[in-house]
């Protein structure tokens, strides 16, 4: 989302009668659903957005075919945020001047976060040495790295499975930020719906980004048209061949 003065822009990446969206409330998706017209809703099958309520009620209201789904990266945000508290709380019970203090010191925040992958060869001995030190960190990094594997399976069932591990050892861990949130997911039908459909927010997501850097490199836009040609020239779609195609007609 995209703020200047008192006007707000969303983005929206249409792709295949597939929309991934990146909206803060009902009243603009409804808007949009409404530009669109009754015969184009019919035509939505999927949407992608993260666990906005007004999302969810938006859809129904116009979509009720489209299947709804909560997006993985979003998903991934929040399991994240848990596993933060978690470190948080585990850092206030230690010694803050001590070698494991130094070591789980906010500063790293974004190292245990990150996927083990991704790491440096560096950041690996670095989160090494707290598994060694710490037992719950070293669970709660399972529990992290078992969540991402978790999307990387086909079979719904198989992900349940993977999930019920996930809020079983958190349990065990007593982290209790990890095991409210799983609980709170672990029924949602729009949650299961990422294994059906394998859709995500990513390439809205990109879509934002340019907009926000467009933004910031201007230090905002007074001419709202003059900023929504720029989007479109930043996002490509000024030569794009439906936009050739829209104004050919």
């Amino acid at each position: 989302m995209t703020s200047v003065g008192h006007q707000s822009h969303a983005s929206l990446f249409i792709f295949q009668n597939r929309f991934l969206m990146r909206l803060r409330r009902k009243e603009a998706l409804d808007q949009f659903f409404e530009l669109l017209g009754p015969e184009r809703c019919k035509d939505i099958e999927v949407v992608a957005t993260d666990q906005h309520d007004g999302y969810g009620a938006s859809v129904e209201q116009y979509c009720p075919q489209a299947t709804l789904v909560w997006d993985r990266f979003h998903m991934v945000q929040k399991i994240n945020e848990a596993l933060n508290e978690e470190r948080k709380q585990e850092l206030a019970n230690i010694d803050p001047e001590g070698k494991m203090g130094d070591l789980m010191n906010g500063k790293y925040r974004y190292l245990f976060l990150t996927k083990a992958q991704r790491r440096s060869k560096l950041d690996k001995l670095h989160i090494d040495e707290v598994m060694k030190l710490n037992s719950r960190m070293a669970k709660l990094e399972m529990i992290k790295e078992h969540f991402h594997r978790m999307f990387e399976t086909t079979d719904v069932i198989e992900a349940q499975v993977m999930l019920g591990q996930c809020y079983e050892w958190a349990f065990q861990c007593k982290a209790i930020n990890v095991v409210d949130w799983i609980w709170r997911v672990m029924d949602q039908e729009r949650f299961w719906n990422y294994w059906k459909c394998r859709l995500t927010t990513g390439v809205s997501e990109g879509i934002n980004r340019a907009i926000k850097g467009l933004k910031w490199q201007a230090y905002g836009y007074k001419n709202m048209q003059y900023f929504a040609l720029k989007i479109m020239q930043k996002c490509g779609y000024l030569n794009h061949r439906f936009y050739l195609k829209a104004t050919a007609t």
